[in-house]
Order: structure tokens, then sequence, then C-alpha cells
């Protein structure tokens, strides 16, 4: 009976099947649901990197194979799990080929990868090419080249606009010159930042987290290839007195432009937070503090 629906009624039902199973049921009942029903069901991808699911990536991309018109629906791919420690991680060309089937990729999301060198030194050129509206890291650590690698992934997504780095960092102190209690290198001009203008930016860390702040980085204008000139939303993490020479100069930089600041205290101390209320009233630059 379905059949006899125009189209613009049966996507606009679909629009309002919230629940994974039934969007499977429809695909099932009726052939019409198929074409919008697949755009939804392959929006956001996940692959799990763990040994319980070590073939996700093979199984994928054999997927991939059969049907090819399938991954190019995929706008967000999770990389979930990615251990230094699994053994056999997915094949380069595996990798490679999953990526080059997905053509409208616009988030990438990697979840507790501690292996993030292993993975991106042989998919580094096919991830930079594709220009990413949002980036996302959590619990990943890296060694060596790893940070080269995040930064030509941002140097590829012109279009960027959100960047989450949450308990994210190297595994080596060196690979940023001292440890975090060394003095903020905090002389660079931002003017020649030549890389995506950001919007939202958010830096967390744990407070047991020991290692440089990646905010840093995006502060050393010969590092970090981002800008933050046009940055509305910005949420970082405060937990050493190091911390507060990187938010003063974020405040700075980002004057003009800041809408909602939103702070996380690791030390409970009531001066820290008093200290992080002044330096935004002083510069009335935020419509929204979140503390």
């Amino acid at each position: 009976m379905t059949e006899f629906f125009p189209q613009e009624l049966v996507n606009a039902i679909i629009d309002e099947v919230r629940d994974f199973n039934d969007l499977k049921a429809c695909s099932l009942t009726c052939r019409n649901f198929s074409s919008h029903r697949r755009a939804l069901l392959f929006q956001e991808l996940k692959l799990d990197g763990r040994p319980a699911y070590r073939d996700a990536f093979q199984r994928f991309h054999d997927f991939c194979v059969v049907s090819p018109h399938i991954p190019s629906l995929v706008q967000t791919f999770c990389i979930h799990g990615y251990h230094c420690n699994h053994s056999p991680h997915p094949g380069t060309d595996t990798v490679n080929s999953i990526l080059r089937f997905m053509q409208n990729l616009k988030v990438i999301k990697f979840y507790d990868v501690t292996s993030f060198t292993d993975f991106c030194d042989g998919s580094m050129a096919r991830l930079s090419s594709h220009s990413f509206r949002e980036i996302h890291l959590y619990d990943v650590f890296f060694l060596e080249n790893g940070f080269d690698h995040i930064c030509a992934i941002l140097q590829g997504s012109p279009n960027l606009q959100r960047l989450f780095v949450h308990h994210t960092g190297p595994m080596a102190l060196l690979m940023f010159g001292g440890d975090e209690t060394s003095r903020p290198r905090l002389d660079h001009t931002h003017a020649t930042h030549r890389g995506p203008p950001i919007r939202d930016l958010s830096v967390v860390s744990k407070y047991d987290y020991k290692c440089p702040a990646f905010i840093e980085a995006i502060l050393e204008t010969r590092t970090c290839p981002l800008s933050i000139n046009e940055l509305q939303r910005f949420a970082f993490s405060l937990s050493e007195t190091i911390d507060f020479q990187h938010l003063d100069k974020m405040l700075t930089l980002t004057s003009d432009t800041l809408q909602v600041l939103s702070l996380t205290f690791n030390c409970l101390h009531r001066a820290l937070s008093n200290r992080a209320a002044f330096l935004s009233s002083e510069l009335g630059i935020c419509q929204k503090l979140l503390l």
C-alpha cells in the first residue's frame, strides 16, 4: 500500500523515525523506504579496533566493495579502541580503501586510541585529502611524528569549524620541549596563522594527565596550523597556574569574537575560580561564562 504514497510523504515519515531497529524494519517491509533509510542509517559509522571486533575494518571494506554507493553516505567516521598492544592491526591498504570510498566525510572522531601514529602512518595522505568540518580526539596518545599527523589533517581541512581535544597528547613530554611546569611559549604573534578559522574549540585534560597542555601548541604559531581569529566558543580545563597564562592569552586573542567560555576546574580552589571570572569580566568578551 505504501507504494502509492508520494515519496515526499515517505521521506517525512522516515525523518520522524528515531529508533535504529525501526529503521531496519522499515527497509524490510517497504522498498520505498530503502533509499532514504540508507542515508540515515549510514550517516555515521563507528569501527571498533578492539580484539573482540578486530575484523570490523575488513568486514566493512568487503561491504564497500560489494556496495560502493553505501560508504559515500557516511558523513561521520568514528574510530574506537585502536590500541598499540592489539594485534593484528587493520592493514594500511584496507584503511586507505575504506577512506577512498568515503567521498563525503565531514566529521572524523578518534576515541580511546593509543596507537594514533600507527593508524595514521599509512593513511595520512588519505585522511588529509578529506576536508573535515569537525575533528574529535578523545583519549588519544601519539608517538614521535603523531602530532605532525594531526597538523596534516588540520591543514587538509580549510573549512574546519569545530575541534575537540580531550585528554589527548604525546606519550613523551620531550615532544613539546619540557614538562607541564615549563614556562609557556606565549611570545609569538598569532597573525601568521594560515590554518582554518575554527569557531568552536574544546581543549580539556584530566587533572592527573601528566603531559603538556595541547593549548600551548595552538598558541605556538609555528607548530599548529589553525586560526582562532573567528573563535566563538571555547572550553578549557584548569589544573595548574600555567593554564591561566594560556587562558589569558586565548582570551586576549579572541576578545572580538568569543561568545561562550566554558571552564572546568580540576583543582577545586575558590581563588582559581574567582581569577577566571575576573579575567572574563575584565575583557568583557563573553555572552556566557560556564564554570
